[in-house]
């Protein structure tokens, strides 16, 4: 059963027979989706962890029965000369036979497991990339359709801007143009009083 909606689906479907990458390993990946994983995404990087995890106990438990098979067959080895002239060893001997039977069928169940997980492993990665791309593209189609919202508003803000810094320079201008006046008519000391009585006067109100 897939985890994902129609969208992840179409995609996923298109990218049938190509490899796709570990996202769960990449830092650029985990970084942009840091705290806000959706559900699918979530249930799809565990499904992906508990494949890999599959396989690391699935090589351990490789290792350890090759490791127990080659001690019986010591064994083995080690009674068959005794075994000739001996029940108890022959009896310990058959007990071996037995386990290296047992674990050469269990070594074949992993080893049937260990050639399928790479095909869900791979399987599992794409599922991911299928959904990431679906939601990527949800993200940047929302994105640009808020741009377009936000355009025709923030071209009226450049233009209110320009005629406000407009007018202030105008106003500076005039400003300093008055005070250059004011100054070569009644010079500093008119200057400074007019000052003062427009000081007061604005702290009267």
């Amino acid at each position: 059963m897939k985890l994902f909606k129609r969208p992840a689906k179409i995609i996923y479907e298109a990218l049938k027979g190509s490899r796709a990458p570990s996202l769960t390993l990449d830092a650029i990946w985990q970084d942009h989706f840091r705290d806000r994983k959706t559900p699918a995404l979530q249930a799809l990087e565990d499904k992906i962890r508990e494949v890999m995890m599959d396989n690391a106990r699935n090589r351990e438990e490789f290792r350890r029965l090759g490791e127990r098979k080659k001690e019986r067959m010591g064994q083995i080895l080690a009674l068959s000369s005794e075994a000739q002239t001996s029940p108890e060893a022959r009896k310990a001997m058959a007990e071996c036979q037995a386990d290296v039977l047992a674990i050469n069928k269990q070594l074949e169940v992993l080893d049937e497991r260990a050639g399928a997980l790479p095909t869900e492993l791979d399987d599992a990665n794409r599922e991911l990339l299928a959904e990431t791309l679906a939601i990527i593209h949800e993200q940047m189609r929302k994105a640009q359709s808020r741009l377009d919202e936000l355009e025709p508003e923030a071209e009226r803000l450049r233009k209110e801007l320009e005629k406000t810094v407009k007018e202030m320079s105008i106003c500076e201008e005039d400003a300093s143009k008055s005070y250059q006046l004011l100054h070569n008519l009644a010079g500093q000391e008119i200057v400074n009083l007019l000052d003062s009585l427009l000081e007061l006067k604005k702290g009267k109100k």
